[in-house]
């Protein structure tokens, strides 16, 4: 390794022949105004790491007579020299870029499978299904109906909505009825779609033959024209069916949030002592830190109160000993990843530095309090 490669591979990614096509560097330079990106950044590129480079300051001491890029005072930010405007994007997405559109993909098909999750139905001591507001909103319509129809011996005969029911309870136990209707051979089942287990729907739209008393029934969905003639036939007698049960939902749904509003209460109440300092709450324990940071420049130095109070916070950091190995002081500065955040940092006695979340560290604070 030697201090002009560094430079020299610095120049390349921060350059217009680079940044022409590297939407990646772009975006990130793109993002602040001045035009700098983190240096952390640059010590996580592949030919930066096989250069043997994972320190800033070897990247501000190997840039420090560019006439390329300029490093900021705290040495922990680069950008093109003067904060040059980016030059005129041509080409394609280079192989990294392509990642890291892969990984936004991904993330987007994560929170979608986040949202489709599949809910646990919730029952009552009775077995009964607790229903959420969200279940009365844009049901499902699926209809029943049995072939195995005798005129004379069934004469009096109807089909049983409860029993097709507790069919339905038994066999499928992720699927929420919330409206039953029957006429004399058939009928009409209203399912939530709020977090649907689509396995489990299709298949009870599915079944053929499936016994119900002393008939066997076939179910499909209703769409287009059926699903509009249910609604003409059948709307008025839905909401009068569902409405007590809406309003039970309701209900529950008011009970639980007064239950997180009374927690919460209670965690704001709660007082803590750190550092010998007494805080009446918790968020006093948060303005605390806030009032640190904000009113920290960086690069500075924590004095000796507000590092023994972030000492104490520390404590309650899932890595802490690794975090305070080789310690020497606190600092403030900007997050090594988004420049637009800043936060704390341990300086190690070899003047490495590492940030840690002093918000997660608060959470356990108050997590913890009440074990």
């Amino acid at each position: 390794m030697s201090v002009a490669d560094i430079k020299k591979q610095v120049e390349y990614y921060m350059g217009d022949a680079n940044l022409e096509k590297d939407e990646f560097f772009r975006d990130l330079i793109s993002e602040d105004k001045t035009g700098f990106i983190t240096i952390a950044t640059i010590l996580k590129c592949n030919k930066i790491k096989k250069l043997g480079v994972n320190q800033a300051k070897q990247v501000v001491d190997a840039c420090v007579d560019s006439k390329e890029v300029e490093t900021s005072k705290d040495g922990l930010r680069i950008r093109r020299i003067g904060g040059k405007a980016l030059p005129e994007k041509t080409g394609t997405l280079k192989k990294r870029d392509a990642k890291v559109e892969e990984k936004k993909v991904q993330a987007s098909e994560t929170a979608e499978a986040k949202t489709t999750e599949v809910a646990e139905v919730v029952r009552d001591e009775k077995g009964r299904i607790v229903f959420c507001q969200n279940d009365f909103e844009n049901t499902l319509i699926v209809h029943f109906k049995t072939e195995d129809v005798d005129e004379k011996a069934d004469e009096d005969y109807k089909v049983s909505w409860k029993e097709l029911e507790a069919v339905i309870n038994s066999k499928f136990d992720h699927i929420k009825v919330v409206y039953s209707r029957g006429d004399k051979y058939e009928g009409d089942i209203a399912v939530s779609r709020h977090k649907l287990d689509k396995e489990q729907f299709e298949g009870l739209c599915a079944l053929k033959d499936q016994e119900v008393g002393n008939k066997k029934f076939t179910f499909h969905e209703l769409a287009g024209e059926e699903l509009k003639e249910f609604w003409q036939k059948h709307g008025g007698h839905f909401q009068y069916c569902i409405a007590p049960k809406l309003r039970l939902a309701r209900k529950n749904q008011r009970v639980v949030q007064q239950e997180k509003r009374e927690e919460k209460a209670k965690r704001q109440k709660q007082s803590f002592t750190i550092a010998g300092v007494y805080y009446m709450d918790i968020n006093k324990v948060k303005s605390k830190s806030r009032a640190i940071l904000n009113l920290k420049k960086d690069g500075e130095t924590l004095e000796e109160a507000d590092a023994d109070f972030m000492k104490e916070l520390l404590k309650f950091h899932e890595k802490c000993d690794a975090k305070m190995k080789d310690f020497d002081h606190f600092e403030v500065g900007v997050h090594p990843e988004y420049v637009k955040t800043r936060c704390f940092f341990v300086v190690k006695t070899n003047g490495d530095k590492e940030d840690f979340s002093v918000s997660k560290c608060i959470t356990v604070l108050e997590a913890k309090s009440f074990e």
